[in-house]
């Protein structure tokens, strides 16, 4: 869950939580 609060948060409110998921799994 520690990548979820790397992520940008304006990201996470526009894509959602699942839409973080994947650009974790982009961002690696």
């Amino acid at each position: 869950m520690k990548i979820y609060e790397k992520l940008p948060k304006t990201n996470c409110k526009e894509c959602g939580k699942h839409g973080c998921f994947v650009f974790a799994k982009a961002s690696e």
